[in-house]
């Protein structure tokens, strides 16, 4: 669900929907939205990451936009070069 809500965040940003070409379908980083759901959906992750009680106390002292982006770069290579 988190990357559903983060490709429909990011149709809302994007404001319009692009046509996908066939051979970018074979990597599940298209099929879920782009890199601007992968965004969104990373950044909904640790909204909700650092609000809960039991989990935000490991998180303190972290600079969350450097661990976000490490996330980011992580996805994308999983949902692009690795085999499903």
């Amino acid at each position: 669900p988190i990357f559903e809500q983060g490709a429909a965040k990011a149709k809302k940003i994007e404001g319009e929907e692009k046509k996908e070409d066939e051979a970018e379908d074979k990597y599940l980083l298209t099929r879920i939205g782009g890199d601007a759901a992968l965004t969104a959906a990373v950044d909904e992750f640790y909204t909700r990451l650092i609000k809960d009680e039991t989990l935000a106390p490991f998180f303190e002292g972290v600079d969350m936009e450097v661990l976000k982006d490490h996330e980011r770069k992580f996805l994308r290579l999983a949902f692009t070069k690795i085999p499903e």
